[in-house]
């Protein structure tokens, strides 16, 4: 699910009580996934990129460490697909004004959801 933030989108908005955390997922350019990831912080609490299972360089940990900013693998025919590997640091950029904006954003995004999917069961319902 995108949800739109400031000029870009989000991949994945989660929300866990009052913590917001954006996941940017990316095959190959893992290095334009840690810049997308450094401009959600701006609004999130936790910003991650995920990456297919692979050897981790020592220029990719350091960076993402220097940016504070996570990193999930995904393993393929796991149970839990998506294995922690990095633990974000909270973002201390985030703006009050933008995560405001995310939260709305996300909220009428699930809104929007919600009422799509009420309205295919009115739908099957009714015909």
């Amino acid at each position: 699910m995108y949800v739109p933030f400031l000029s870009r989108c989000i991949d994945l908005v989660l929300q866990e009580e009052d913590k917001i955390i954006s996941i940017e997922f990316k095959l190959h350019d893992w290095k334009k996934g840690i810049e997308q990831a450094k401009h959600h912080l701006l609004g999130v609490d936790e910003s991650y990129i995920c990456l297919p299972e692979r050897k981790l360089s020592k220029n990719l940990i350091d960076t993402l460490k220097r940016n504070r900013i996570g990193l999930f693998l995904y393993v393929e025919n796991k149970q839990n697909s998506l294995q922690l590997e990095i633990q974000p640091k909270f973002s201390h950029q985030k703006w009050i004004v933008t995560q405001e904006w995310l939260k709305k954003a996300f909220n009428q995004f699930l809104q929007g959801e919600q009422n799509e999917e009420s309205q295919t069961l009115d739908k099957i319902w009714h015909t």
